[in-house]
C-alpha cells in the first residue's frame, strides 16, 4: 500500500515574506522528521522526488488553502526503483557480457551462484557470506543484513539462476535491488546461456513497461482523486494496460505450449508458492472485474515446471471469469497427484480451456470437466 503524508502549514499567500523551513518549524513546534526532509522542496514548487530520512523515496506536491499550504508527501520508492531499473534494462539490451551489464550498475553489486561470483570487472573469489546469501536466494528468498546490504534471487522461466548481491540501504535501496533482479534477469540470464530466449524476451520487453505504466497510473490517481474527468481517462489507460498484460500471459502460455517437452523445467515448490503466484498474476483482471476469487490451499510439495503449471491456472481461471462473479479454486492431494478444482462463473471460453488441457497434459496431467466445475489433475512430481 502507498504511504501518503499530509501537513497544514500557516503559511501566508505571496507577497508575504519568505520563511525558512527550519524557522517555519520552530514556529509551528513540530518535529516530524519526514516533513524536515521534505520542506524545502515543497517550498520551492519543485517536482523532484526526494529521499526521506528512512530511505524512502518521496513526491511532494502543494497547493493553497484559506488556512495556509497544504503540502502533501506520497511515497514513490517502487515507482522510482522501476523507472530506474527501466532505464538500465534498455541499456543492457545491447550488452553481450554479464560483466558489461553489471558494469551499468553502482560498483559493489555482485552476482553469485553456487560456486561463481562475477563483479563489472570480471570473476571474484565467492565470500563465505555470499553462499549462505545465494543458498536463501536459491530458494527464492530475499535477505536483508543489518550493515546495510541485500541478496535477491534472479531468476528466469520460473528457475533461480543466480543471486543479485548490492548495497540496499532504506526502502528505496530494497525495492531499487528488487527491480534490478526482475528487470536484469533476461539479459543477465542470456549472456550466460540460462534460461529460454523466445520466453525471456516476451516476458520482460512486453511485461515490464506495461507495469510501469501501472505504478505511474496509481501515483496519478492518487494526485486527482478530486479531478473525475482525468479518473475517467486514467481508468481507461489502466483498463488497457491491464488487458495487455493478460494478453502477455495467454502469448507466453501459448509458446509454453509450442515448446513441448523441449521447454520443461522442472523446479521444486509448494502448492501455497504456486497458488500465490497464481493469484499475483490475476490480481489485475480480478481487480478490473470485481471478482471474488477465493483459494483454499493444501500443504504439499511440488517438482514439476511451475511457470507451465501456473500459466495452465491462469488459463482455466480466467477463462470462467465472469465480472462481479465469485471463482472457488480448491487444492487437494489424490494419490500422486494435485488436483485443483475450480468453481463458479461460467463454463469457460473455449479457447481458455483448450490452452488449459494442452499445457497440463504437456506435464502428464489432464483437464477434467463437468456441469458445475473443471479440475486440473497434475502429477506432483513430474509426468511419468
Amino acid at each position: 500500500m502507498t504511504a501518503v503524508r499530509t501537513w497544514l502549514l500557516p503559511l501566508e499567500a505571496p507577497p508575504a515574506p519568505p520563511e525558512s523551513p527550519d524557522a517555519l518549524l520552530r514556529r509551528m513546534g513540530l518535529v516530524d522528521p519526514l516533513l524536515k526532509a521534505l520542506l524545502p522542496v515543497a517550498l520551492s514548487g519543485a517536482r523532484d522526488t526526494t529521499m526521506g530520512p528512512e530511505g524512502g523515496m518521496w513526491s511532494v506536491s502543494t497547493r493553497r488553502e484559506a488556512a495556509g499550504m497544504v503540502v502533501v508527501a506520497t511515497e514513490v520508492s517502487e515507482w522510482a526503483a522501476a523507472q530506474e531499473a527501466l532505464v538500465v534494462t534498455r541499456r543492457a539490451t545491447q550488452c553481450r557480457e554479464a560483466t558489461e551489464i553489471l558494469a551499468l550498475l553502482p560498483a559493489q553489486v555482485r552476482l553469485v551462484g553456487a560456486d561463481w561470483a562475477l563483479d563489472a570487472s570480471g570473476p571474484v573469489v565467492v565470500r563465505r557470506m555470499e553462499r549462505e546469501a545465494v543458498r536463501a536466494a536459491g530458494e527464492g528468498r530475499a535477505v536483508w543484513s543489518e550493515e546495510g546490504w541485500g541478496a535477491v534471487p534472479v531468476s528466469v522461466d520460473g528457475r533461480v539462476f543466480a543471486g543479485l548481491l548490492a548495497p540496499a540501504e532504506g526502502r528505496f535501496g530494497r525495492a531499487r535491488l528488487e527491480a534490478w533482479s526482475h528487470a536484469l534477469a533476461a539479459p543477465l540470464a542470456r549472456s550466460l546461456g540460462v534460461g529460454t530466449t523466445l520466453l525471456e524476451g516476451l516476458s520482460h520487453e512486453l511485461r515490464t513497461p506495461l507495469h510501469a505504466i501501472l505504478g505511474y497510473v496509481g501515483l496519478l490517481e492518487e494526485e486527482l482523486v478530486d479531478h473525475q474527468a482525468a479518473m475517467f481517462d486514467l481508468a481507461r489507460i489502466r483498463g488497457a494496460a491491464e488487458a495487455q498484460l493478460l494478453h502477455v500471459e495467454h502469448l507466453l502460455a501459448r509458446v509454453r505450449v509450442d515448446e513441448g517437452a523441449e521447454g520443461f523445467h522442472p523446479s521444486a515448490f509448494t502448492v501455497e508458492q504456486l497458488l500465490a503466484g497464481v493469484v499475483e498474476t490475476l490480481r489485475p483482471a480480478l481487480r478490473a472485474r470485481s471478482v471474488d476469487l477465493v483459494v483454499t490451499p493444501v500443504a504439499a510439495e511440488m517438482e514439476t515446471d511451475l511457470q507451465q503449471l501456473s500459466a495452465a491456472v491462469v488459463a482455466l481461471l480466467r477463462g470462467r471469469m465472469l465480472d462481479a462473479g465469485r471463482l472457488v479454486l480448491k487444492a487437494r492431494l489424490s494419490g500422486t497427484d494435485l488436483v485443483l478444482e475450480t468453481r463458479g462463473g461460467h463454463e469457460g471460453s473455449r479457447p481458455a480451456r483448450a490452452l488449459a488441457h494442452a499445457l497440463v497434459v504437456g506435464l502428464g496431467g489432464q483437464l477434467v470437466e463437468d456441469d458445475v466445475s473443471a479440475s486440473l489433475w497434475i502429477p506432483r512430481f513430474g509426468p511419468g
